[in-house]
């Protein structure tokens, strides 16, 4: 059976800069299939002001992205009956996929968009998982034709298969995401990561959690990141290189095949 999908944009101080969601307009996708969550009573008269013909705009009060993801979580749930929902950055300029001749394509149309996000969410559910995810560079050498259960996921680009499950812990400002899979792996629960697709994204721009990224030396990522490793020692180690980074090291199983060949 098709799934019923939404769009999930949690965005703060970046009024002009929604590439996603100009993506997803002129696609065609309605205004009431995306739901887009700010957090502060500026943004919300902004943002209404010039996207309230795009998108299901919501303001409530927060302090970090998982106020705002927890918002449409909350919305989907007690409003349009939990449906699934893909949650993404407003950073992001497109989703890519590896070819089978070595080339990244970027999906152009609804009918592409739709037929990829409905096999997603059908192959997720198939295979037990709670949620699905892609592979976190857009890097050729390392993709790879194949799906992994279990693997650390970008928040940017994540589809819950069901909304009222879980929310977001707001005690991760940042690495929000890594804490949310991991907090499902803990509970005996698989998430599914499609290791030949990617995003075309702006990691590093103003507003959203750029500010925090750079706060006090570092300092806000490295509290988060000793506690993920406090929380969840058993699945995440230090990384041996990369400063205030950690990286997999629980239970994962690899499925010789792409998504986009099932």
């Amino acid at each position: 059976m098709r799934n019923d999908f939404y769009w999930g944009i949690a965005s703060y101080n970046r009024k002009d800069k929604q590439p996603f969601l100009t993506l997803l307009n002129a696609m065609g996708y309605p205004r009431e299939r995306i739901i887009l969550a700010v957090q502060c009573e500026k943004d919300y008269a902004d943002y209404k002001a010039r996207y309230d013909g795009m998108a299901t705009i919501l303001f409530r009060e927060g302090e970090n992205v998982c106020d705002n993801k927890n918002t449409i979580l909350e919305y989907l749930t007690e409003h349009c009956g939990n449906p699934s929902v893909v949650m993404m950055s407003d950073k992001v300029r497109g989703i890519q996929y590896l070819t089978r001749d070595n080339q990244l394509k970027t999906i152009g149309t609804k009918e592409e968009m739709d037929g990829f996000i409905h096999k997603a969410f059908a192959v997720t559910k198939l295979a037990g998982a709670r949620v699905f995810g892609c592979y976190p560079v857009s890097n050729k050498f390392f993709m790879s034709h194949t799906m992994q259960y279990n693997l650390q996921m970008l928040g940017c680009f994540m589809g819950i298969v069901d909304p009222s499950e879980q929310p977001f812990n707001r005690r991760y400002p940042l690495k929000e995401d890594f804490e949310y899979i991991l907090r499902h792996v803990a509970k005996g629960n698989k998430t599914l990561r499609f290791n030949d697709v990617c995003l075309l994204a702006t990691y590093h721009s103003k507003g959203g959690s750029y500010e925090l990224w750079h706060a006090d030396g570092d300092k806000v990522n490295e509290e988060c990141t000793n506690r993920l490793l406090r929380e969840y020692g058993n699945l995440v180690r230090r990384h041996p290189t990369r400063k205030n980074e950690i990286r997999y090291v629980g239970a994962r199983a690899t499925i010789n095949k792409s998504i986009f060949e099932i």
